[in-house]
């Protein structure tokens, strides 16, 4: 499957009962929370469940308006049939202090995301903003769906009915279904559905709200591919000057910037960054140890990046020469004829055929094959909830005891088995709210370079020689190959706007980004005109940083704090109180209860996983599946557990005796 995963993250199309589903629940919203009418007695927006797809559990503290708003389709052409609607929605607390100044913020996300988990994460953080907007500020917020995704024309190959649910993957467009997707959707008009029309689409939104008093003055957020929607419509207000763009462009009080995607940003070269991205996280485990010493500790300060290397060759016999042996299939479909099927690339990993040493590691090894450790561990680095636990299991593989980590190693392999499936059923089985074909279709006219990637084999390679690398330029390039290189259609990218009015922008990044680096940031700040613009990295923090910047004793992140000073004071740059950045949270134990629901232990490194008997009669060929899982020989053996529980025998033992007759039974 090919679903995006970038958070750098469509009305469904009507689907029987499964739009009947979606509508009840957005029902079931109206009847347990009242709809409070507009401030504004207008007749462009009419009260609209506050979340589309979930309920929160404070959502009687807000409330939502949704609007439908027509603009050309394509530029320049008067025609009246040449029309879009476009869906904005407001989000506003209710009850708010009438003594607090009135404000306006346009809330632009980033569009690559998880199906309708996109949408619903969009607006959850919108309501945090609102819990913990600036103390004299009541604002209101405004969001508008990118055309050709959500409920603004939803860009989707509906002949082809490769999103249908009874579909090889059902809302998930397969490498299979993609030829007849994209023959569909070149039937569409595919170089309509630019960052350039979007940027004007949201011109003309904002003009046409100015114009009927909605507001006279307005902030800017853009998060990711949001941060590139901002640049591209601030250059179309300076270089189509009419008396409707300047009244936009005077109106802007400030822009922030959190995430910055520069506009030469190519996902061709994506597994470049997070591999520099790994190799920067695992640095911290010494380099940071002035906040947390565990990791450091663990590892006696050696370079962790060597040390997972020399683990590999222990446990796995490979080098990085011989990674990643399930990239054949990668290759098999970067090769393959681009007018071919391909085929998918997310099938369960098997036993890898290499030969393992015995023992504790060569048992593992044999049950979690290194195709599915690389993988796992490749996952969990790119999650900033779960990254930690890539040291805990680096820690245990190399010690690889039998009383202490084979059981809770398979725990976490089997823990990410069934995360990735139950991931995999909800984007096959939930409406997308999100659009794979907008996505591909931004990606490869405007953020790829075709010239480059050529055959796809460099990107192959480049991914076979990578480690904790689950490569997505190589899934990209699949959607590219078997779409006849999509078409080999092209933009022009617009260049940076010049910021005559020197507009004050603040930007954010976190140093720990796996999918922007922070020297794009740093370029992008640098290549900016006029003086009124600052950039701050913040330590420690990945993507979308005002949600991901941890303070001690504060339930507000720290990039928060920073943009609530920036809002506050007018877009003033000067006034941002950055004392929040020396008391940051960080550390390298991970969060308890999401460490006991992978390991069952809230300690990654040294916890163990507490058994429970049962009965097993074929114990020759489930031998390791028992000493992981708990399972023991016989009711009786199951009493002498019991039993030592209950004189707090201590858990080494136990593990040890388990190891001993699961690994020796025949």
């Amino acid at each position: 499957m090919t679903r995006m995963i970038l958070a750098i993250g469509h009305v469904p199309n009507v689907r029987s009962e499964t739009a009947n589903v979606e509508m009840r629940k957005e029902l079931k919203v109206y009847e347990n929370h009242v709809l409070v009418e507009s401030a504004i007695d207008n007749d462009d927006f009419i009260p609209c469940p506050v979340l589309s797809f979930e309920q929160y559990t404070n959502l009687s503290d807000f409330t939502a308006e949704c609007a439908a708003v027509n603009v050309p389709f394509m530029e320049n052409v008067t025609d009246g049939s040449n029309q879009i609607t476009l869906f904005v929605k407001r989000f506003r607390k209710i009850q708010s202090n009438t003594s607090k100044k009135k404000a306006t913020m346009w809330w632009l996300p980033s569009l690559f995301g998880f199906s309708s988990q996109a949408l619903t994460n969009w607006e959850s953080q919108i309501l945090t903003f609102l819990k913990q907007q600036p103390d004299k500020m009541d604002f209101t917020v405004y969001t508008l769906d990118h055309r050709g995704m959500g409920r603004s024309a939803r860009l989707t190959c509906l002949q082809s009915q490769s999103e249908a649910p009874s579909s090889d993957h059902g809302y998930v467009i397969s490498n299979k279904e993609w030829p007849y997707c994209f023959k569909d959707l070149k039937k569409q008009n595919l170089k309509d559905y630019s960052s350039d029309a979007a940027a004007r689409d949201l011109t003309r939104v904002i003009s046409t709200f100015l114009s009927k008093g909605y507001f006279d003055k307005f902030f800017l957020y853009g998060n990711g591919y949001g941060t590139i929607w901002i640049l591209k419509m601030l250059y179309t207000l300076e270089n189509n000057v009419t008396s409707d763009t300047n009244n936009v462009l005077n109106s802007i009080n400030g822009i922030v910037f959190d995430q910055v995607m520069p506009l030469d940003y190519h996902f061709d070269t994506i597994d470049h960054y997070i591999q520099d991205y790994m190799k920067s996280f695992l640095r911290t485990c010494n380099s940071l140890s002035q906040f947390d010493s565990t990791c450091s500790l663990k590892f006696n300060g050696q370079d962790v990046y060597e040390w997972m290397k020399n683990v590999f060759r222990k446990v796995y016999h490979v080098n990085d020469s011989s990674l990643n042996h399930d990239f054949q299939e990668m290759k098999k479909l970067v090769t393959s004829s681009s007018s071919g099927g391909g085929g998918d690339d997310d099938n369960d990993h098997g036993n890898d055929n290499s030969s393992h040493q015995d023992g504790p590691c060569g048992l593992l090894a044999s049950k979690v094959p290194f195709s599915l450790m690389n993988e796992m561990l490749g996952y969990f680095l790119l999650d900033p909830l779960r990254r930690n636990a890539v040291f805990a299991v680096l820690y245990r593989l190399e010690r690889c005891s039998s009383e202490k980590d084979v059981h809770i190693l398979y725990r976490m392999a089997q823990f990410y088995k069934s995360l990735k499936k139950k991931n995999n059923f909800d984007m096959e089985h939930e409406p997308s709210m999100t659009s794979d074909s907008l996505m591909y279709n931004l990606i490869f006219r405007e953020f790829w370079k075709s010239d480059d990637v050529k055959n796809g084999e460099e990107l192959v390679k480049f991914a076979e020689h990578s480690y904790l690398l689950n490569s997505l330029a190589v899934k990209y390039f699949n959607v590219f190959n078997v779409t006849s290189r999509w078409g080999s259609l092209t933009s022009v990218t617009v260049p940076l706007f010049s910021n005559k009015k020197d507009l004050p922008i603040l930007m954010l990044h976190g140093d720990l980004d796996p999918f922007i680096p922070s020297s794009a940031a740093k370029k992008l700040n640098s290549q900016l005109s006029g003086f009124n613009h600052k950039l701050f990295i913040i330590p420690f923090s990945s993507s979308s940083t005002i949600f991901n910047s941890p303070v001690k004793n504060s339930n507000i992140h720290c990039s928060m704090q920073m943009m609530n000073g920036f809002l506050s004071n007018d877009g003033n740059l000067n006034q941002i109180n950055t004392d929040c950045l020396n008391n940051l949270q960080f550390n390298f134990t991970g969060i308890p209860l999401l460490n006991k629901e992978m390991v069952g232990s809230s300690d990654l490194y040294e916890g163990v996983y507490v058994f429970h008997a049962i009965a097993s009669s074929n114990v020759s060929s489930t031998t390791f599946v028992a000493v992981v899982t708990g399972l023991s020989v016989g009711y009786f053996v199951g009493l002498v557990i019991v039993v030592f529980v209950v004189v707090t025998m201590r858990m080494t033992c136990l593990n040890t005796e388990s190891y001993r007759r699961l690994t020796h039974s025949h």
